[in-house]
């Protein structure tokens, strides 16, 4: 009934479970995660309760939506749910023309790695490898820190950054898919919050997107981040869906 597509991992219509290899290294626990594909069955859940006590550490993701999924994951296990994801979408098609203002102090690129000090530019309160204390502790490491330079000179993976007078004021970190875009992280330097650089960032990042013809960009927070879901909102992206993730320690 399984489809293996590697070690470690499981994959069928219902979820997917894998084997987290950074976090199991990082931890030196048996980590993994579990993303839910849609409400589960009778069978499908006994089955998952056959093979998941090899986790120390399970990383549960479900639709909110799923309901099922959240009684079965209450009843069943003792795990605690840290965040809920909220998924934006943007329609390039939607958009005929780009408005953007002319800001000659500013000048953007896309580049392959930062040379800038990166501890100015975590700040990342709302995530919940923060609020999760136990999983912080035990990592010994800025997860964001770790994840931006595991991104340097990656082929799919690239930064856009905003300048003023050679300085680095903000970036976005992407991967870029066959027609559209997934932003995994958006930052500002410290000293430069509430100066809309950030909007700035996101205004010419849309217009390169859509110059390159591709169809969507994608981009997803916490629900707690309430300015990030402004931010969001105010440049015309829309929700898609929600998901919830919970931590479970064994």
């Amino acid at each position: 009934m399984f489809k293996m597509v590697r070690q470690m991992t499981i994959d069928n219509e219902y979820f997917t479970y894998k084997r987290l290899d950074w976090d199991s290294s990082k931890l030196g626990l048996e980590t993994y995660e579990l993303l839910l594909k849609q409400n589960l069955k009778t069978v499908t859940m006994n089955e998952l309760k056959s093979i998941w006590n090899n986790a120390d550490l399970l990383y549960i993701k479900n639709n909110t939506k799923n309901r099922i999924n959240s009684k079965f994951i209450g009843e069943e296990t003792s795990a605690i749910i840290y965040d809920t994801n909220i998924s934006f979408v943007l329609n390039l098609k939607d958009f005929v023309q780009f408005e953007i203002e002319d800001y000659s102090n500013f000048t953007y690129a896309i580049e392959s790695e930062l040379n800038i000090e990166l501890n100015d530019f975590i700040n990342f309160n709302d995530s919940r490898f923060m609020k999760d204390v136990q999983l912080n502790n035990r990592i010994g490491v800025n997860i964001y820190l770790e994840w931006i330079i595991n991104s340097f000179n990656l082929e799919r993976k690239k930064f856009f950054t905003i300048r003023k007078k050679n300085e680095v004021l903000g970036f976005i970190l992407y991967q870029t898919y066959d027609d559209y875009l997934t932003i995994e992280l958006i930052s500002v330097k410290t000293g430069y919050y509430n100066q809309k650089i950030g909007s700035h960032l996101i205004a010419n990042f849309k217009k390169i997107a859509s110059d390159k013809q591709l169809h969507y960009l994608y981009v997803g927070t916490q629900i707690s981040n309430i300015n990030a879901i402004n931010f969001y909102i105010k440049n015309k992206f829309k929700v898609k869906d929600t998901t919830d993730i919970y931590h479970w320690w064994k």
